[in-house]
């Protein structure tokens, strides 16, 4: 499994030299401030680890020199809060990656070469999230105590995801390459979800605006009122796919080419005008 970030052409790796046993905190793990920092100072940040402290360099090992590059080579499954509120530079996991990931992310581009845990990109603002293994619940949802979940970006997971995804959304992209949980988009305001894999039930209760992208029939288990469907020729489709292949291409998921959907439109017991399009006619 390839990076699709392999450009940089400096970084500091993160190398773990053994399984974390508690939870780590991985919050103060942003490039842009690591950057600035010597070797040993960046080796002495202590960071939240069970119910104390533990600095950096207990747990991983540092190679090469600082940079807005920042790779991550294990199994960090146990380290939350990774990519918090990055705001420009990239972050590369080898391996898993905790919850709370990429949480208010404001720019930049991470990228995971496992699964990830729940709560992936919770008021995500802007950047680029690439998983491509599979996430917990409440992907580009509110994070605790917020009312508005992603705002803006691209959060892209070729693989599976749980329930409560894209809830309260207001805008950017949600990509699943894979199935989904359920109740996903409840109260969805904005912003657009593709899922190529198979929908969880009860999805788009409450939702007011925006699109769902099927790629193939689902069976009727919305919790939203939808209209009867029609087909439409949608031109704003090859230009989504056209935007997924530059981010992602096609290495590890096919991307549709059809500009062809059924629609229905609602959550009509809301008075929602989102629309759940349903790809037709692909082309082969």
């Amino acid at each position: 499994m390839e990076s699709f970030f392999n450009g940089d052409s400096s970084s500091l790796t993160l190398w773990l030299k053994k399984p974390l046993e508690g939870k780590c905190d991985g919050s103060a793990l942003q490039p842009t401030r690591l950057a600035t920092m010597k070797l040993d100072e960046i080796g002495a940040l202590k960071l939240p680890y069970n119910s104390g402290m533990i600095r950096l360099d207990e747990i991983f090992e540092l190679i090469g020199d600082p940079s807005e590059s920042l790779v991550i080579d294990g199994d960090c499954t146990n380290v939350t809060h990774l990519g918090m509120r990055l705001d420009k530079g990239s972050i590369l996991v080898k391996g898993a990656a905790g919850n709370d990931f990429a949480h208010q992310m404001t720019g930049g581009r991470i990228e995971v070469l496992g699964d990830c845990g729940d709560r992936l990109a919770t008021n995500m603002r802007n950047g680029l999230v690439v998983v491509h293994g599979s996430a917990g619940d409440c992907v580009a949802g509110p994070a605790v105590g917020q009312r508005r979940g992603m705002q803006g970006g691209d959060c892209i997971v070729l693989g599976n995801i749980g329930s409560r995804a894209a809830e309260r959304m207001r805008r950017g992209m949600l990509f699943v390459g894979g199935d989904t949980g359920d109740f996903g988009a409840a109260q969805m305001i904005a912003g657009t979800v593709i899922v190529m894999g198979e929908l969880g039930s009860e999805w788009a209760g409450g939702m007011k605006r925006g699109s769902i992208i099927l790629s193939s029939p689902t069976e009727e288990d919305f919790a939203a009122e939808l209209t009867p469907s029609r087909e439409f020729e949608l031109s704003f489709l090859p230009l989504l796919w056209r935007h997924l292949k530059s981010l992602v291409g096609e290495n590890e998921v096919k991307i549709p080419s059809s500009r062809w959907a059924t629609r229905r439109n609602g959550d009509r017991a809301n008075q929602g005008l989102g629309e759940v399009l349903t790809l037709t006619r692909h082309s082969h």
